[in-house]
């Protein structure tokens, strides 16, 4: 990444990670609901907690270069209570999306990964760059 300019590398490593957990989550929902007939409501907090394990690690150790396991302590209450959050809005809008809206699972996972991916950045670098 040292051929990118400074001020592109996090949010280019943060796009990156976020590709790889967001994947993760994507096949995890499609494996629980399609192959193991679990409800899509019930498949997307296992599935959205299979990427959270992915996420944290990545951002933690590349994208936010946070390299003192110590602080691991601190930093992983703060982003699991994100990552809660964030679940919550995701269910609620899987089902809006889904049962409201009639879009597909999957459509309406990848849109939901989307909206939440914004505030998401701008949380978790306060998470790991800013926590003391």
């Amino acid at each position: 990444m040292d051929f990118l300019p400074p001020q592109y590398r996090q949010p280019i490593k943060y796009i990156i990670s976020g590709g790889t957990s967001a994947v993760t989550n994507l096949l995890a929902l499609f494996a629980l609901t399609d192959f193991f007939h679990i409800w899509y409501l019930y498949s997307t907090p296992i599935a959205y907690m299979c990427g959270y394990v992915v996420s944290f690690t990545l951002h933690k150790f590349w994208t936010f270069e946070s390299m003192d396991r110590a602080k691991a302590k601190k930093e992983l209450p703060l982003h699991l209570s994100l990552a809660l959050g964030n679940l919550a809005v995701n269910i609620a809008l899987m089902y809006i999306f889904v049962d409201i809206l009639g879009v597909w699972y999957i459509s309406a996972q990848i849109l939901a990964t989307g909206l939440i991916a914004i505030e998401g950045f701008y949380l978790t670098r306060k998470i790991f760059q800013t926590n003391t």
